[in-house]
């Protein structure tokens, strides 16, 4: 009777760097999945605060050149969700206004975008 040398299967120690190999490729595969959340909940924080910060601009528009000639001067802060706002009026020459939206996250600031549009007492938006 022949005995074959060859076994079919695996030894333990080609088993164990198998094993070693696929745990270590996972660990990046994972790493690389943690940052692509991340990266993606900044990229959606900070497009909601442009399209918030878009939305008062259009809204400040809106309004003619004597209704936001009587705000001008002080900033008018408020809240939206998770967003601090800051509308602020602010009068350029005799008969040009400066409206600035200012948009940020409430609990760190990191997303901030600030917007600003004229308007001239021609009621033309600029």
């Amino acid at each position: 009777m022949n005995v074959l040398e060859e076994e079919a299967g695996f030894s333990l120690l080609e088993v164990a760097i198998a094993m070693s190999t696929i745990a270590i490729l996972s660990f990046g595969v994972m790493f690389g999945f943690t940052i692509s959340t991340s990266q993606d909940r900044d990229a959606y924080e900070f497009q909601r605060s442009q399209a918030l910060a878009q939305e008062l601009i259009e809204q400040a528009e809106s309004f003619s050149y004597d209704e936001l000639f009587n705000i001008a001067g002080a900033p008018l802060p408020f809240t939206r969700g998770n967003f601090t706002c800051t509308i602020t009026v602010t009068q350029i020459q005799a008969d040009l206004l400066a409206v600035v939206a200012d948009v940020r996250t409430t609990d760190s600031g990191a997303y901030q975008v600030t917007l600003t549009t004229l308007k001239t007492l021609k009621q033309e938006s600029l």
